[in-house]
């Protein structure tokens, strides 16, 4: 029952060391050890080992000079089990401590940290150097509760160092209830570009990893490191705890957020989170800026963030419910991206939440990919969502396959702004889909609300095991893309697929009014009438103007229902849709359309609605339109009249002359009403 008091020493004033080289070792308990060193460049703590079952607080105080550091090449061990000493409320180790007033002084550097129980705190501050540095805290047993790690002028708070507690938690432990004296915290406040908030490093527990905070002026705040909760995968109702596990917070495997701050001193290289991957049960919100207006770099770029599990449901079913709290990315940098080259995915009866993305001047999102669909072989549950997906996106400086001027003249409203190739799948819905952008607003990319097909078509078992479970419908809400700039178009090759899809609102606003026109030759030649006979028998009006369309090669598909109203138009130089599809399955209702001044090479399929803006029909409440087709199926010649007969569930009395919007090939023609009042068919021509 050996115990060694407070340890308390100070280095002389002609360069010493506070504690150096020395060994402690009790057989319960080290009060603490206190060290300081004078500003005249050696270190507080250095290579000594320490051996004991509980500690005090270890601090180290470096009070200026040149290169004295904080903690270097220390070892800790509290080697046994220390459950039969300590009172309840003392956590094995303390606290561990340095800060660290020299000029290029580390605070804790190359130093290991074996500890079987909890460690209560670490905390480091330097001016120049790194405040945590190639160190390793490993706790076989306890839980990590708050760190912190602050570089002041220079340096990386947290680098290329290793965070391990293989039966707990990190920055939350059990017994905090204040999220304030618990988390990661690391501050990087140089405007140098290798000046990171955590760069390098792995943080790996089996229970929770608290609030992740991590700022920076000059470089990444979050760079090629790793975040894992729940690494033993045995939490949360997993195979292992099955059936009878009662779920607790402390035990659910959770990245409790994210929070992610660049100052964007540098261009490029300063950015939110790069080349990094967050891993648990529950991932709770993501939160990213980059706040410089000139320089800075993407938000999130080369991520993956997993949220992933198998709770069983009693009855032999194990399903992935993995949740990914709200994202949010906002980006003032003029080169970087919103979002890039990143994946998230959660599990098919998870969720993602509302996605919102704002950028200056780069892409929105582009070439990522968001699945709530990743499932277990024994799933039962498919009911994975998507929240709201909202991008804002100023003109877009990424040049992709171009090669563009360098600033100002470096972007171009031709590229795609809002959404570039991404995947966005669910297999029970997606909310609202809101790109509001200076350019291309949507290209090559797909929004599926009730099915992965990137998932199903892993293989031939990815294919059929979902087939034998629940099949819960997913809706995909409204599409609603406002795309402006002088060559921006709306939708570009992209897909937007649900049981049922809301309303369709593309809105292209050319800031150049005075765009160059094809306009229809005058019909007074022969050649002339003959052009604009095969030009409207094509459909195609050749008074739209040159210039990019507000719906091009897109497909708005629902699988089984009904497509809200589609109201798709350029006010610019272009067409409203050019070679698009809008199909309700098998036979669902579709619209109303608004009419199209410009269109070409579109396919409708379904039911389509009276068009809203209709007026003199009057029925009961429970009266609807059951179909509208032509009168008399055949072929029109130019300047004949084509009749529509629409046949209603009941009669109908008919006030005034009210009309129906109909799509003739891929043209809307308007339709006034003929006849059938009082009747169950009328008829409009």
């Amino acid at each position: 029952n050996g115990k060694i008091g407070q340890v308390t020493a100070q280095g002389g004033p002609a360069g010493g060391y506070g504690v150096h080289l020395t060994r402690f070792q009790a057989s319960n308990r080290i009060a603490g050890i206190d060290a300081t060193a004078n500003a005249n460049g050696g270190d507080a703590i250095n290579g000594i080992s320490t051996y004991a079952v509980t500690y005090g607080p270890i601090k180290a105080l470096v009070l200026g000079g040149r290169t004295g550091n904080g903690i270097v090449g220390m070892t800790l061990r509290a080697w046994s089990d220390y459950t039969d000493y300590r009172p309840s409320d003392q956590a094995q180790v303390d606290a561990i401590r340095a800060d660290v007033r020299s000029g290029l002084g580390a605070g804790i550097s190359g130093s290991t940290f074996q500890i079987k129980g909890d460690l209560d705190d670490i905390e480091a501050k330097t001016l120049n150097g790194s405040a945590i540095f190639t160190s390793l805290f490993n706790l076989s047993q306890g839980d990590i509760g708050r760190i912190y790690a602050s570089a002041v002028n220079g340096g990386t708070a947290i680098d290329r160092s290793t965070f391990i507690t293989a039966n707990g938690s990190i920055g939350s432990a059990r017994w905090f209830s204040d999220v304030s004296t618990s988390g990661i915290t690391a501050i990087a406040s140089s405007t140098s570009l290798t000046a990171h908030a955590i760069y390098g490093s792995m943080f790996s527990a089996d229970a929770n990893i608290g609030m992740i905070y991590a700022t920076t002026r000059g470089g990444t705040a979050i760079l090629d490191s790793i975040f894992l909760a729940d690494s033993s995968y045995g939490n949360a109702a997993n195979g292992p705890n099955m059936p009878d596990v009662v779920l607790t917070t402390a035990d659910e495997g959770a990245i409790f957020g994210v929070y992610a701050k660049s100052s964007g001193e540098n261009l490029v290289a300063s950015a939110g989170i790069s080349g990094s991957s967050f891993e648990a049960e529950k991932i709770g919100f993501v939160t990213v800026e980059v706040t410089d207006r000139e320089e800075g770099g993407a938000g999130i770029s080369a991520s993956v963030f997993n949220a992933r599990n198998a709770v069983y449901d009693g009855a032999g079913s194990f399903n992935n419910k993995g949740t990914i709290g709200a994202i949010t990315v906002l980006d003032g940098s003029l080169r970087g991206n919103g979002i890039e080259s990143s994946r998230f995915l959660a599990g098919a009866a998870g969720s993602i939440g509302d996605v919102h993305v704002r950028v200056l001047g780069g892409t929105g999102i582009k070439s990522s990919e968001f699945r709530a669909s990743i499932f277990d072989y024994d799933q039962r549950e498919f009911t994975g969502t998507i929240g709201n997906i909202t991008v804002h996106a100023g003109r877009s400086s990424d040049p992709g396959l171009f090669a563009l001027p360098q600033p100002p003249n470096d972007a171009w409203t031709l590229l795609p702004a809002g959404i570039d190739s991404s995947y966005f799948a669910a297999d029970a819905g997606i909310g609202d889909v809101t790109v509001n952008s200076l350019g291309t607003g949507v290209f090559f990319s797909a929004f599926l609300a009730d099915f992965d097909v990137v998932s199903r078509l892993a293989g031939i078992v990815d294919f059929i095991l979902p087939l034998l479970a629940e099949d819960t419908p997913g809706d995909l809400g409204n599409v609603t893309i406002i795309a402006n700039g002088r060559f921006g178009a709306g939708s570009v090759l992209s897909l937007y697929s649900g049981r049922s899809v809301g309303d369709v609102t593309i809105r292209v606003a050319s800031r150049d009014s005075q765009a160059t026109a094809l306009e229809r030759p005058v019909a007074d030649t022969a050649a002339g009438r003959a052009l604009d006979a095969v030009a409207r028998m094509a459909g195609f009006n050749l008074a739209s103007k040159l210039g990019p369309a507000a719906s091009a090669a897109s497909l708005y598909l629902a699988t089984d229902g009904d497509i809200g109203r589609i109201d798709v138009r350029d006010l610019g130089a272009g067409f409203d849709s050019l070679l698009s599809a809008y199909v309700a399955l098998p036979l669902g209702f579709y619209g109303p359309v608004s009419p199209m001044d410009s269109a070409f090479g579109n396919f409708f399929w379904g039911v389509p609605r009276l068009f809203a803006g209709a007026t003199g029909v009057s029925a009961a409440p429970t009266v609807v339109a059951s179909s509208i087709a032509p009168a008399s199926v055949g072929t029109y010649g130019v300047g004949e009249t084509m009749t529509l007969a629409a046949n209603f569930s009941a009669p109908v009395t008919v006030s005034g002359t009210p009309t129906i919007t109909a799509m003739v090939g891929s043209t809307a023609r308007t339709f006034r009403y003929v006849g059938g009042s009082t009747t169950s068919q009328l008829t409009f021509a």
